[in-house]
């Protein structure tokens, strides 16, 4: 009995044990649940944080605000030279893109690529085509714009021109023997129609070839439309029938669609449509298309002012490329009207950088001064979280997601307060003048995002700073420092103050003998920067300035301490003895 119930209980418990086969998978899934919980105390953690940190910051509503205020100044500050830079290169650019669609009636941003069939190039209307895709290509991929519109004009070259066998005309002189057959791809949209057909752009001819006469040369010929001429070439004899579908005139002259001026490019040529172009020109000549032009319009709108030098060096490098395959191309670019923008913008930022430099070092100066007094207004907290067990680096995760915080709340107000000031700058006509005038068209375009990253990087690190400065002393210790501190700041102990007297005399002497910044340029922009002193002359004179009187006030208040020891009258005796203990305040 006992035998049957081992033999019989074995196998009863072999089933609950797991098979061998199944360890792997268990292993993996307890791996992966711990895994799992530690990704979710990290998330605890870190939710945690967010929560204590937001609690800090509305705890302290002034200091919150004063920082939030800080950011947003930082960065419109910071931001609105960039703006302002940025319009006025706009400004500039439009005018003198302007000035040169005037005097070259062209596009500004736009090149042309004339070109004759040769040997090694020999062209047809469809190849011709296919080439011009491969020059706008080129174009876009080198420049970095959109292409806005591909023109393309095919010449026959000179054919021989004589009334048909019915034509009441007579055949006057050899001044209209000849006559070039064009195609100019969407001409239709640019002509006006003083008698007969419109150009249909999409219509076939049957013989003879339908053809479009402009008014000056049928005035001149006395042509009527519906009239049949023959078309012949020298070379082969071929003889194509034409008739004057249409007489017409350019819409614009001054259009800068025309390669040239129509009333004296096309008044000795006929329009034809592409499509009779390849069933009755080409079949008829030896060389199919004499000479091809592509008119290649880049896209306005997208046009970057910062980048004019890199589109201008685009252009080139698009030229190179096209006289690979067009050996024999004449490529024309606005390379000199861009050439001359980048001298003025290279001119107007080095003036902006060298008047704002020592603005940014006042503005950074100025943040971290606001930062470490907002840490050091927290160091009571912190030393209490400090001695409650957190150690440093939750300390710098704290620090870092209240930053994170104001940045994310500070960042796109300030920015909108750059493109503000950036706008009123542009009324100013100098120091506090202003005048009314067309608004500067500031853009977001303008934005030096490593210049507001430093910014936000500069105020970071003074919190850092300021906060792993913090021990682990009790509360009594740090109000102790704070009322009695050990030691005065950097530069009162080193007299930074007494030492910055002597460059700023210096500066001021020779900016006296030159008689203002402006002078300090005399054939370059880049003269400002020969004597870089001179232009840092009013920051160092208000940096130098300040803390001598900070110094001053620091003596001046130690006086007052004494004398109020012998003043009668209690309360200014109290008011005294308190500036004279805490003037460390305004120095540190």
């Amino acid at each position: 009995m006992s035998t049957l119930i081992r033999t019989t209980a074995g196998p009863t418990a072999n089933n609950h044990a797991p098979p061998a086969n199944r360890a792997p998978e268990l292993t993996q899934l307890r791996n992966g649940a711990l895994q799992g919980r530690a990704l979710l105390r990290i998330l605890n953690k870190i939710g945690g944080l967010i929560v204590l940190a937001l609690r800090r910051l509305t705890y302290y509503p002034g200091l919150s605000l004063l920082a939030l205020a800080g950011v947003i100044l930082a960065v419109g500050l910071v931001t609105s030279a960039a703006f302002f830079s940025q319009a006025v290169d706009k400004v500039i650019l439009t005018r003198q893109m302007a000035e040169y669609t005037a005097i070259t009636n062209r596009p500004p941003f736009s090149a042309r690529v004339f070109t004759t069939s040769s040997r090694a190039v020999p062209l047809t209307l469809e190849r011709s085509e296919a080439l011009g895709e491969n020059v706008a290509g080129t174009m876009t991929g080198e420049v970095r714009l959109p292409v806005n519109y591909q023109g393309l004009q095919i010449d026959s070259g000179a054919l021989n021109l004589k009334p048909g066998p019915n034509s009441q005309i007579q055949k006057a002189s050899n001044t209209y023997n000849k006559v070039n057959l064009l195609y100019i791809r969407d001409v239709s949209d640019y002509m006006e129609i003083v008698e007969g057909e419109a150009l249909d752009a999409d219509g076939v001819s049957t013989s003879p070839m339908d053809v479009w006469m402009y008014t000056i040369q049928a005035e001149a010929m006395g042509v009527q439309v519906g009239e049949i001429y023959e078309v012949s070439s020298s070379a082969t004899g071929a003889v194509i029938p034409v008739r004057v579908a249409g007489i017409w005139k350019a819409t614009n002259p001054d259009d800068a669609f025309w390669l040239s001026d129509p009333d004296q490019a096309l008044a000795d040529k006929f329009l034809v449509r592409r499509q009779d172009y390849l069933a009755f020109v080409e079949p008829a000549l030896e060389v199919k298309v004499r000479t091809a032009t592509w008119q290649i319009v880049m896209d306005e709108q997208a046009v970057v002012p910062a980048r004019v030098r890199n589109y201008a060096e685009g252009f080139t490098r698009a030229e190179a490329i096209i006289l690979k395959y067009l050996p024999d191309a004449r490529v024309t670019l606005p390379s000199v009207s861009l050439d001359k923008f980048v001298q003025r913008q290279t001119a107007l930022t080095t003036l902006l950088l060298g008047f704002n430099v020592p603005a940014l070092g006042f503005l950074l100066y100025f943040l971290i001064l606001t930062s470490a007094v907002i840490a050091y207004w927290q160091r009571r907290e912190t030393t209490v979280l400090i001695r409650r067990g957190m150690n440093r680096l939750e300390i710098f995760g704290l620090t870092l997601l209240e930053g994170a915080l104001l940045f994310l709340v500070g960042c796109p107000i300030g920015l909108g307060f750059g493109l503000l000031l950036a706008r009123m700058m542009g009324y100013s006509v100098s120091f506090l003048t202003f005048t009314s005038r067309v608004p500067l068209p500031v853009s977001i375009y303008g934005i030096n995002i490593p210049l507001v990253f430093l910014t936000l990087g500069v105020v970071l690190l003074a919190k850092l700073w300021t906060v792993g400065n913090v021990d682990r002393r009790n509360i009594v210790a740090q109000e102790r420092e704070h009322v009695r501190p050990p030691t005065g700041p950097f530069w009162y102990r080193a007299y930074l103050d007494l030492i910055l007297l002597i460059p700023t005399w210096y500066a001021y002497q020779q900016l006296t003998q030159r008689g203002s910044l402006s002078m300090l340029i005399e054939d370059r922009p880049e003269d400002l920067f020969r004597d870089p002193l001179l232009i840092v002359v009013p920051a160092l004179f208000i940096l130098s300035m300040s803390l001598l009187a900070m110094r001053v006030f620091a003596v001046t208040m130690r006086v007052l301490d004494w004398l109020s020891g012998l003043s009668p009258w209690l309360s200014l005796h109290l008011a005294l003895r308190q500036l004279g203990r805490h003037s460390h305040t305004y120095i540190n």
